[in-house]
């Protein structure tokens, strides 16, 4: 127990030390801007002054930031880098801890410098004081120190160079590693908690396009994993889309062969560029269709998935902002007409996708959720999840669609 903490404190402190040196990096990247372009004789305007602070505090906090804890994480160690600073190297050290503690990163009363005053202006039947306030926009640290400033940020960008050469030629498996952020990992355990659920049995007169081959209709017997292929690449472009698209449910002609939701084989393929709709809307990867090519030689095609995308794109919007899903996920069929029919799915059925969605809401960071049509809200309703609802395209509500939901992206 005791040495596998040990490694791990080893495995910390190593982390700290390589992102440390991008911080050094960014600090004397802001720093050299701000030398650029200030000269503390000549005059500047109030935005001119607040893009040279920018500057400052961008240098100050990217210095700082490793010799701060974060919830009682590890901080950089001068002494394991090999750095000994000299007294004058301490004493601008402390005095960039200082700023950045009392005034850049934190608003210390007792070192809030400003004026406030009023001044009485005439209005109809009288007079009136409005308020003013007046801030130091001035530059904090002395110009003389940004030499010095930035022989430390050097020394120090230096030292973890050599610190990394070292590890390299004595332990290269210590730095082959990847180490992605917290928040990025949960979103990833939340996604594959996801790709399982849409993987399961869904019963009776449901296809499910991630798992199930359809012999008559698709081309292989692999059709099930390019839909899922296709289906997480078109997710993986909108890890920080701001809005989720909610319809009833899949089709055949849409999500049924491509394995997207409102998103047909015809526009995956490019064959709806004619009208704006190129492929690359939906992914810059590249797409593969699933169904048999003697059914559709240019794919088949869903009129409610054309008019989405034709929205967006019409409107400029950036589609990698758009999630399009189903609140019952997979494809109901009426059972005598076969895979190529629709049907509404039922009240418990629209029970069961409602696991799947909040999966997928859970792993998104979804700023609006618009829902299409009746079913998609009410499910939205039963999860107690805000949203707003909107017109579904099908069935002559097209126009009624566009309408909504411009108004909706423009609040």
């Amino acid at each position: 127990m005791g040495n596998q903490v040990k490694r791990e404190n080893n495995h910390a402190r190593l982390k700290r030390i390589i992102y440390s040196g991008w911080d050094f990096q960014q600090s004397l990247s802001a720093l050299t801007f701000l030398m650029e372009e200030f000269d503390s004789e000549d005059e500047y305007s109030y935005v001119e002054l607040r893009k040279l602070k920018c500057y400052e505090t961008s240098a100050i906090i990217s210095f700082c930031r490793p010799f701060e804890a974060s919830r009682n994480k590890s901080t950089l160690s001068l002494k394991e880098i090999g750095v000994k600073l000299t007294a004058e190297e301490k004493q601008l050290k402390n005095k960039l801890m200082f700023l950045r503690k009392k005034i850049i990163a934190h608003s210390d009363e007792d070192e809030m410098h400003f004026r406030v005053s009023t001044f009485e202006v005439n209005i109809p039947n009288g007079k009136m004081n409005i308020p003013h306030a007046q801030f130091d926009e001035w530059i904090k640290l002395p110009e003389e120190d940004f030499l010095c400033f930035a022989d430390l940020i050097s020394k120090l960008i230096h030292a973890v160079s050599l610190y990394k050469l070292e590890k390299a030629k004595d332990n290269p498996e210590l730095l082959n590693s990847y180490h992605p952020p917290k928040t990025l990992i949960n979103n990833q355990k939340a996604l594959n908690v996801f790709y399982k659920l849409i993987k399961e049995d869904t019963g009776d007169s449901v296809f499910n396009p991630w798992r199930d081959h359809d012999p008559k209709n698709d081309f292989d017997a692999i059709s099930p994993e390019i839909r899922l292929y296709n289906l997480k690449k078109y997710l993986k472009e909108r890890t920080n889309a701001e809005y989720l698209l909610l319809a009833e449910a899949m089709g055949y002609q849409g999500g049924h062969f491509t394995g997207i939701p409102m998103t047909s084989e015809r526009i995956i393929l490019g064959n709806k560029s004619d009208i704006g709709i190129s492929s690359s809307h939906v992914c810059n990867s590249t797409l593969r269709r699933t169904s048999n090519q003697k059914r559709h030689e240019n794919g088949f095609n869903e009129p409610t998935a054309t008019i989405v995308w034709q929205k967006l794109i019409t409107e400029t919007l950036d589609t990698r902002n758009y999630v399009f899903w189903n609140a019952f996920a997979w494809h109901p069929y009426k059972r005598n007409g076969g895979l190529l029919t629709n049907r509404t799915p039922g009240a418990s059925e629209m029970r069961e996708g409602e696991i799947v969605l909040k999966a997928l809401i859970d792993a998104f960071k979804f700023k609006k959720i618009i829902a299409l049509g009746n079913k998609a809200h009410n499910t939205l309703i039963q999860l107690q999840i805000d949203a707003v609802k909107v017109r579904h395209p099908a069935m002559g509500g097209a126009k009624l669609f566009r309408e909504q939901f411009l108004r909706i992206i423009k609040q």
